[in-house]
């Protein structure tokens, strides 16, 4: 999986069609996920505020693997170094486990707001500080990985 910058137009086609939403992110920046020339996934960043430090992120991508490591990183990297951000937010329905359970491995913090999607769905607001990010396992290297391994 590679991350591409500069695919803003498809990228957002891509995730509203994949999240069921309109393509309105407003002022946003977007991130491509490609797999032998084809785009697999993507990352809209938006809403932010940077007098608070704040942005969100909405993501979406084919079934499978498409969230490696290394875009996870790319997309941490522009939220916290780039944009200068102090936290990520993220928006998912209530019934995506998987997404729920990468922020979760992610050191994300999470509220479950009942009605938010409607009369009966809930929604999962996930919060990932940069202090979070930058402790995570995913942002380690391997010889940091190795050194807990040994620790431990």
């Amino acid at each position: 999986m590679t991350p591409v910058w500069g695919l803003q137009d498809a990228v957002i086609r891509f995730v509203a069609d994949k999240c069921g939403c309109r393509p309105d992110f407003g002022n946003c920046q977007a991130l491509a996920v490609i797999s032998k020339d084809r785009l697999v996934g993507g990352v809209i960043f938006h809403n932010w505020s940077p007098e608070t430090g704040v942005i969100e992120i909405s993501a979406a991508g084919e079934k499978g693997r498409w969230v490696s490591k290394s875009v996870l990183k790319e997309v941490f990297d522009y939220a916290f170094i780039r944009a200068g951000c102090q936290m990520v937010v993220a928006r998912i329905a209530e019934d995506n486990r998987a997404a729920r359970d990468l922020w979760k491995s992610l050191g994300s913090d999470e509220i479950l707001i009942p009605r938010l999607r409607g009369r009966t769905a809930s929604e999962a607001i996930e919060l990932l500080t940069q202090e979070a990010w930058q402790s995570s396992r995913f942002n380690r290297s391997k010889n940091e990985q190795a050194e807990s391994t040994k620790a431990a």
